[in-house]
C-alpha cells in the first residue's frame, strides 16, 4: 500500500467514527418518530377526543408521505448532496415535530403526519448512501 492509500484509510476511519455514530443515533430518533404515535395515543384520546380511526389514519398517511416521496427526495440527494439533504431533513423534522405541540383536531393531525413522512422520506437513503459509498467497504480496515 502506498503512503496516500495509508492517509486516506486512516482519514476515512477517523471520519467514520464521528460520522456513523450520529447517523445511527439519527436514524434512531427516526425509528422512535415513527411509532412514537403509540405512546401519544392515551393521552391525545383523553385531550382532543381522537378515536381510534383517527390514530389509524394519521399512522397510515405517514407511510403514505413517506413511500411517495422516496423518489423525489433521491433526486433531491443528488443534486444537493448527503450533507445538505440530511441538514434539511433534520431541520424539518424538528420544526414538523415541534408543530405537533399544537395539534387541536383531527385534520392538523392527518395533516402534520402526512408531512412527517414527506420530511423522514429522505433520511434512510441517505443514511445508507453515506453508509455504503465509502464507509462500509475498505474504509474501516476490512
Amino acid at each position: 500500500m502506498q503512503h496516500t492509500d495509508l492517509r486516506n484509510s486512516s482519514l476515512f476511519r477517523q471520519a467514520g467514527w464521528r460520522i456513523i455514530p450520529l447517523l445511527i443515533v439519527c436514524y434512531m430518533f427516526s425509528y422512535l418518530d415513527r411509532i412514537n404515535i403509540s405512546f401519544a395515543r392515551l393521552q391525545m384520546e383523553t385531550d382532543l377526543g381522537f378515536s381510534d380511526a383517527t390514530f389509524g389514519l394519521g399512522a397510515g398517511l405517514f407511510f403514505v408521505g413517506y413511500i411517495v416521496f422516496q423518489v423525489p427526495a433521491s433526486i433531491v440527494l443528488k443534486r444537493l448532496g448527503a450533507r445538505r439533504t440530511i441538514a434539511g431533513i433534520m431541520i424539518a423534522w424538528g420544526v414538523i415535530s415541534f408543530m405537533f405541540a399544537f395539534v387541536n383536531r383531527a385534520g392538523v393531525f392527518c395533516a402534520l403526519r402526512v408531512l412527517l413522512g414527506i420530511a423522514e422520506a429522505g433520511f434512510s437513503l441517505p443514511f445508507f448512501f453515506i453508509w455504503a459509498s465509502g464507509f462500509h467497504s475498505g474504509c474501516w480496515g476490512g
